[in-house]
């Protein structure tokens, strides 16, 4: 009897290891994360960038994205999107390039979230100009 119960306990901790082991990537929220942006050279010009992401307030409150990308050798008036790859394919926001700089504070619709594996996308068109490198914690 009491091996039958032993044996019970280890079936069901192995059970709800799996479940968590399983769990998709955004139970790892954080309230903050940081980031650098970086990308290729835009002749000769090495583009650079930082991201900040909010989410303190989920799931009530939808997430705020903050970019901020400079030296990027764009004529003004170029259009970027940006896209974070846990919130679909659709871009969270715009912004234009005046003097080589753009910035963009905006919310990611609820229900979208951003963990450690998340990446974020500066794109002109259909060509990323910038993308993440490594959370911050």
């Amino acid at each position: 009897m009491f091996r039958s119960s032993i044996r019970a306990w280890i079936r069901l901790l192995i059970i709800a290891g799996g479940l968590l082991m399983s769990a998709p990537s955004a139970l790892a929220l954080f309230s903050s994360l940081s980031i650098d942006l970086s990308g290729p050279s835009i002749g000769g010009v090495v583009p650079s960038g930082t991201a900040a992401i909010s989410q303190g307030g989920f799931p009530a409150q939808p997430g705020i994205v903050e970019i901020r990308v400079s030296n990027l050798n764009l004529p003004d008036g170029t259009l970027l999107s940006v896209s974070l790859s846990d919130c679909g394919p659709v871009a969270v926001g715009s912004m234009t390039l005046f003097a080589t700089q753009a910035q963009l504070k905006t919310a990611f619709r609820r229900g979208c979230r951003i963990g450690r594996l998340s990446k974020i996308l500066v794109n002109n068109g259909t060509a990323t100009v910038l993308s993440s490198v490594r959370w911050k914690f």
